[in-house]
C-alpha cells in the first residue's frame, strides 16, 4: 500500500472527518483499476450495497460521521446525490499530490505521535492476494450473504470481504484434530497482519450446500474476519 495513502487515511481518522482545515472534496484511493468500492446503506460488510464506486472516483464529500465496526473505521459520504458508508481507509483528500506528500494539515504533537505509530504498524499491510503455489493444496471457504471468501495457503491466507478489498495475511496459528482414516475432522486457523485478521473453525460435515461455490462441499466453517462473525462452507483442491 502506498505510504501516502496510509498517512492520508490516518490523518482523516485522527483529525475527524469534515473538520475545518481538511479538504472539502475527497476521492477513492487504494482500489485497483477496473475494480469498485461498495457504498453501503449502513457501516459494516453485512449492510446492503447501494452503489459501486469505480476506482479513482472523485467529487466525494463527507458528512462528518464515522463509526468503528470491529477494527474497521467506516465513514459516511455523499456522491452524486447518494449517501452511504465506505471503509474509511479508501478515502483521501482530493488535493493529495502525486509526489507522495499529503495535503498540508496542522497536527498537535500528540496527534503526530499517533500518526507515526499507526503508520509504522500498518505500512506492511499487503493489499493484494498471494498467488497460489503450484503443487500445493488450497482450502477455500466462503459464503454469499454476506459475501466473504478465504483461500488458505500453506503459510498464509487470502481474504476477500464484502467485495471491498483483497489482502493476504500470514498464518499465526493452525491446529488440526484427525478422525477416522486420518481425515481432518476439525481445523482451527488464524491469521493477522496490521488491521486485518481472520479466525476460522472448519469442521468436516460430509456435505455443506455452498451458495458461493454452487455445489455441495465437505466442510462447514464458522469464525470471523476483521472481527465480524461469518459462517459458510469450505472445500479443498490441488493447484496444478
Amino acid at each position: 500500500m502506498p505510504r501516502s495513502f496510509i498517512i492520508a487515511s490516518l490523518l482523516v481518522g485522527v483529525l475527524g472527518l469534515g473538520q475545518a482545515g481538511a479538504a472539502s472534496t475527497y476521492k477513492i484511493v487504494g482500489v485497483v483499476a477496473g475494480d469498485t468500492l461498495n457504498l453501503r446503506q449502513q457501516p459494516g460488510v453485512n449492510s446492503k450495497v447501494l452503489y459501486k464506486l469505480p476506482a479513482d472516483t472523485s467529487g466525494i464529500s463527507l458528512t462528518g460521521r464515522t463509526v468503528q465496526v470491529g477494527k474497521t473505521r467506516w465513514a459516511e459520504i455523499k456522491y452524486q446525490g447518494k449517501v452511504g458508508w465506505v471503509n474509511q481507509r479508501y478515502v483521501a483528500a482530493a488535493d493529495m499530490k502525486a509526489t507522495g506528500k499529503t495535503a498540508s494539515v496542522s497536527l498537535t504533537k500528540a496527534d503526530a505521535k499517533t500518526v507515526a505509530k499507526e503508520t509504522k504498524e500498518t505500512k506492511v499491510v499487503a493489499r493484494a492476494p498471494m498467488p497460489k503455489p503450484a503443487g500445493s493444496w488450497i482450502l477455500a471457504c466462503g459464503n454469499t450473504s454476506p459475501f466473504w471468501k478465504t483461500e488458505i495457503l500453506p503459510k498464509s491466507i487470502n481474504l476477500y470481504q464484502g467485495g471491498d478489498y483483497a489482502v493476504n495475511v500470514p498464518i499465526t496459528y493452525k491446529n488440526q484434530e484427525h478422525g477416522a482414516n486420518k481425515l481432518a475432522s476439525v481445523t482451527v486457523v488464524k491469521g493477522a497482519r496490521g488491521q486485518d485478521n481472520v479466525k476460522l473453525t472448519i469442521k468436516y460435515s460430509g456435505q455443506c450446500r455452498s451458495s458461493l461455490f454452487k455445489r455441495r462441499v465437505s466442510f462447514k466453517v464458522t469464525g470471523s474476519m476483521n472481527d465480524e462473525k461469518l459462517s459458510g462452507c469450505c472445500y479443498s483442491y490441488p493447484v496444478k
